[in-house]
């Protein structure tokens, strides 16, 4: 009986206890709820915040006079709540009024260096977030930027209808923001973002007008997404990045999301348009987590006429770390028959980006790869065979731009182009800046044998590139060209050529020519003889005009016998005295011999052979002065003279204007 009363005494207490706690819980619950709402606030950095709850139940929680720092306060923040709803989000409308928000700014750390691990964005929230006079300020790496938000928020059927509209400005930007979303009672989200008129500058990055719409389906976890899909597009105008206008930009990206799959955004089949620069990436494949971003497939194509390059494919991998976006990418060219490979990375927040590009040794061949099929723009190398490699390094910086570096290395290349064959050509190309074009230091080639009329062997060519005089470019410096011509050498002293001139000059000098192989390769058959040529022959370049002022070539002694019908023809106003003229060069000892050659502008090259001295057996020895027109014959000479200099200029150029 004792234990019996025992037991009812102590449920009595019990009772008593619990309907006291209850009792406690009820008339105490406002005081509880500041509390709670306080610890969350300096749990979240805010230990000195002040707020009045008005209600509290299971239905309502109503907080006005929020102020936690200047950096949040908030009128009123009503939360309408339905607990039948869970587990699933039991919010049916969050109302915040006359608030606002100042974002802190980011404040490195020891542990910058590390991913950030992903969190769940409370998309369920969205739809149900009503928002009166709501503002947004926060600082940026390009400037403050400031949002003004507000929405309404509609039950029908069980579904929340979301309505937002928005303002953003910034030092140089701003936008219009319009956002509908709905929270179907399952959890499904529907949302469509608009900007309908966007204007934008950050950094180096400008966009003078744009919209941008985006239309997404997502499946929500409590307040987190689990998996969506969508589509996201982009029209923009007067886009500029840096000193380069890229003009008008268009997107197409389709995008889809699973938190089960390593928690990245997929985008496929995207397709981007880039019309002022006629270009088109197309078939975008890519991927984007918390810390890498993964693109595995883009097909660049040019859509000018005619095109600068043949349809690229691009590969990308960038990773984040240690406070810098690190990328590897791979571009394949020419149907997959040459690559150019490269890494680098953007240091944050100093904007400074780094990348080192590689173009392995690639042989070209006959009937294989050619420099056409990387560009139209190397058409002016012609058919190539032999190996090149390249590599280069890129540095941009917001003090002084794009810097540049390029190296090219040529192994035994031989090309035949506008009626000039070259072969072994061997040596390296370094350019201490791309854009514009540089030299630091003077560059060397050889070439094994140029043939342009007449075949030069053994050249040497040693040249720069300068800054142009009164125009944007550069201007190629010859700081020596040399070959191998008739048994001695022809030298071209040290030069500029500047494409933007009026007039370049160039001045040839010839060192121990021989005399009979001279008249060879001037195609005047029959004559044999001794002697060595030397001189000079300067000409002048006027766009694609010509002229040569006074060229002479002279030798002091040797025999000159010329045995052919072609003799008479050559002399110049024999008279009836030419007989006796063609039986003196049959064996002529000459005390002096001169090449004179002269052009004016668009007109033909008069070439006359001056000589004086005798035939022992005429007129016993009777002394000769003798002139012959070989104007004609000569031609191909000097034509292999003024293409050697073209050629120089044209081959750096076009391999200068292909890279970049």
């Amino acid at each position: 009986m004792r234990m019996g009363s025992a037991i009812r005494r102590g449920l009595v207490v019990g009772v008593v206890a619990a309907t006291g706690v209850v009792a406690a819980v009820v008339l105490f619950r406002i005081e509880l709820a500041e509390r709670l709402v306080r610890h969350g606030l300096a749990r979240a950095g805010f230990p000195e915040a002040t707020l009045r709850v008005e209600e509290v139940s299971f239905r309502r929680l109503r907080i006005v006079d929020l102020r936690a720092s200047d950096q949040l306060t908030a009128a009123e923040v009503d939360a309408r709540l339905d607990l039948t709803k869970l587990p699933t989000l039991p919010v049916e409308r969050l109302r915040v009024a006359h608030a606002k928000v100042v974002l802190p700014a980011p404040q490195p750390s020891a542990e910058s260096s590390k991913p950030s691990e992903p969190t769940d964005l409370p998309l369920a929230l969205l739809p149900a977030l009503e928002l009166e006079d709501v503002t947004v300020e926060g600082p940026t790496a390009y400037g403050p930027v400031r949002v003004v938000l507000a929405s309404t928020v509609e039950n029908t059927d069980g579904a929340l209808h979301m309505k937002l509209v928005g303002t953003a400005s910034g030092a140089d930007s701003e936008a219009r923001l319009e956002t509908e979303a709905r929270l179907e009672p399952g959890g499904t989200v529907s949302m469509s973002v608009n900007v309908p008129s966007l204007r934008a500058a950050a950094g180096s990055m400008r966009v003078a007008s744009g919209h941008l719409a985006a239309t997404l389906e997502l499946e929500t976890r409590g307040l987190g997404l689990r998996s969506g899909h969508g589509v996201v597009a982009a029209t923009l105008a007067g886009v500029a990045s840096g000193g380069t206008t890229i003009g008008a930009v268009s997107l197409h990206a389709p995008l889809a999301y699973d938190a089960a799959d390593g928690a990245a955004v997929k985008i496929s089949a995207a397709d981007a348009r880039l019309a002022d620069l006629h270009l088109r990436l197309s078939g975008i494949e890519a991927s984007a987590a918390a810390a890498t971003i993964d693109v595995r497939s883009i097909r660049i194509e040019d859509t000018g006429t005619p095109r600068r390059f043949e349809p690229l494919e691009l590969s990308v991998h960038e990773a984040t770390a240690a406070g810098a976006r690190r990328f590897i990418a791979t571009l394949l060219a020419a149907g997959r028959r040459a690559k150019l490979d490269a890494t680098g990375e953007l240091r944050t927040p100093s904007g400074e980006a780094f990348a080192d590009l590689r173009f392995p040794r690639t042989t070209f061949a006959t009937g294989g790869l050619q420099p056409v099929d990387l560009s139209n723009r190397l058409e002016a190398l012609g058919a190539l065979r032999g190996a090149i490699a390249a590599d280069a390094q890129l540095r941009w910086t917001r003090a002084h731009g794009l810097e540049s570096r390029v190296r090219f290395d040529l192994d035994d290349v031989s090309t035949s182009t506008g009626g000039v064959s070259l072969e072994g050509i061997a040596g390296t190309v370094a350019l201490a800046s791309l854009t514009p074009p540089r030299t630091a230091e003077p560059q060397t080639l050889h070439v094994r044998r140029l043939a342009s009329g007449v075949e030069l062997g053994d050249l040497t060519l040693r040249w720069g590139l300068e800054g142009a005089a009164t125009e944007p470019g550069a201007r190629l410096h010859l700081h020596e060209l040399s070959a191998s011509l008739a048994g001695g050498r022809i030298v071209l002293d040290e030069t500029t050529i500047d494409p933007h001139g009026s007039e370049n000059r160039l001045v040839f000098r010839f060192e121990q020519i021989d005399v009979e192989r001279l008249f060879a390769l001037a195609g005047i058959a029959g004559v044999s003889g001794t002697g060595r040529l030397g001189g000079s022959v300067p000409i002048a370049m006027r766009g694609n005009a010509v002229a040569v002022e006074d060229g002479l070539l002279e030798s002091k002694t040797g025999v000159l016998q010329i045995r052919s019908e072609q003799a008479a023809r050559m002399l110049a106003g024999g008279g009836s005295s030419v007989d006796l003229l063609v039986q003196a060069l049959r064996d002529f000892h000459y005390d002096h011999l001169a090449v004179k050659v002269k052009k004016a502008v668009g007109g033909e090259a008069a070439v006359t052979i001056a000589l004086e001295g005798n035939n022992p057996a005429v007129l016993d020895g009777y002394p000769f002065r003798i002139n012959l027109n070989v104007s004609g014959n000569f031609d191909p000479i000097i034509g292999s003279l003024l293409e050697v200099a073209r050629l120089s200029d044209r081959a750096v150029r076009a391999v200068v204007d292909a890279v970049r």
